[in-house]
């Protein structure tokens, strides 16, 4: 092997080290066996009424013993992301049915703030490998076969006699029970291994009765937290039902749900609305601070003479940057011999590097 070789060998070692690798979440393909544990992670909360975000735990939703804040790529960081771990306890293949999370006695003002987050339509976003919680809803109401994904899943439902003659005008209901829907697909039948490819959440407002020591679902109830709830506070359980569903949906087309989902044109924009007046009002700021400057200085300058009457000192540089030195020669030195010394240790470097290859190569 040549020396020259083994120089460039040690060389992009040398330089692998000092390389960064990053993730793209959702690229690689993961697979779970039966019984595996499936983290499901909790996202911010979005309205496309108000356009705030805000944490997933702002309220005082069911929490893990420890919070941690997951690492997000770089689209999820200008996203407004903020991906938590969560109470949800998700095997694979193992369904559930009125999974108690926990009982909560909320306070008058906790019982306000989610009152008003549901008047603010905020909806709830999940993650589950890398799968944003989308709901599945009818599309068209005379075809049942046809069906739009939303992202999310709203915090509750607002009453409206109108619609539903269960849900009076003046009340709002808590989605404290969620149907966690979970799509997988098996690559190779004879193989303990799934892919999951489908995400969907159906929250429901549910009331649950305490029987012999343990909370049991009703689902013909629903739980409402305004009016007289809302004065005193109230007690709510929090509750999931986890299902497994084989699907033919590959993991390649997986996100297809999730990118032809609809969504709402205003937040778009608003958005377009928003960014045309900042730029706007900072291009005008700044096209007045650079406007009256300039104007200082061609003033100062259409009063050359006097100017340099009055100025001494370091002042008078703004005068000599295109007048040449007084030595040119000594500095046209001064430059060449530093260029020269940085030239000869960068030298040095390299041929220090070189015998140390040829070292190593003679040891081998």
């Amino acid at each position: 092997m040549k020396p020259l070789t083994i120089f460039v060998v040690v060389l992009s070692f040398f330089l692998l080290n000092l390389t960064h690798c990053f993730y793209l979440p959702g690229v690689p393909i993961e697979n779970f066996s039966e019984g595996q544990s499936v983290n499901l992670f909790v996202n911010k909360l979005t309205s496309s009424k108000t356009l705030i975000p805000y944490d997933y735990y702002y309220l005082p939703f069911p929490q893990p013993e420890s919070l941690q804040l997951q690492p997000e790529n770089l689209g999820e960081i200008l996203r407004g992301d903020r991906i938590m771990n969560s109470v949800y306890n998700i095997k694979m293949l193992q369904n559930k049915k009125c999974e108690i999370i926990k009982s909560i006695d909320f306070s008058q003002k906790q019982i306000y703030n989610f009152d008003r987050f549901i008047e603010d339509e905020y909806r709830v976003n999940m993650i589950l490998d890398n799968l944003p919680a989308m709901t599945r809803q009818n599309y068209d109401p005379n075809d049942k076969t046809v069906f739009k994904y939303l992202p999310g899943f709203p915090l509750g439902i607002k009453g409206d006699i109108d619609e539903d003659p269960s849900t009076p005008k003046n009340e709002n209901y808590l989605n404290n029970h969620l149907e966690l829907k979970i799509l997988y697909h098996t690559p190779d039948k004879d193989e303990d291994l799934h892919q999951i490819v489908g995400f969907q959440v159906n929250a429901k407002s549910m009331s649950h009765k305490k029987i012999r020591g343990n909370w049991i679902c009703q689902e013909d109830s629903r739980k409402s937290i305004t009016q007289n709830n809302k004065a005193r506070g109230t007690r709510i359980v929090w509750s999931y039902d986890v299902i497994w569903e084989s699907s033919d949906i590959k993991w390649g087309n997986r996100w297809d749900s999730s990118l032809m989902k609809e969504t709402n044109s205003n937040n778009h924009l608003y958005s377009v609305i928003n960014s045309i007046l900042l730029v706007l009002a900072l291009s005008t700021i700044v096209i007045g601070i650079i406007y009256r400057a300039l104007k200082k200085d061609l003033k100062k300058y259409d009063q050359e003479n006097e100017l340099l009457n009055n100025v001494s000192g370091w002042k008078v540089l703004n005068t000599d940057v295109f007048r040449a030195p007084a030595h040119p020669m000594f500095l046209s030195v001064c430059i060449g011999i530093g260029t020269q010394m940085v030239g000869i240790f960068v030298r040095m470097n390299i041929q220090e590097t070189y015998q140390i290859s040829l070292g190593i190569y003679a040891e081998a």
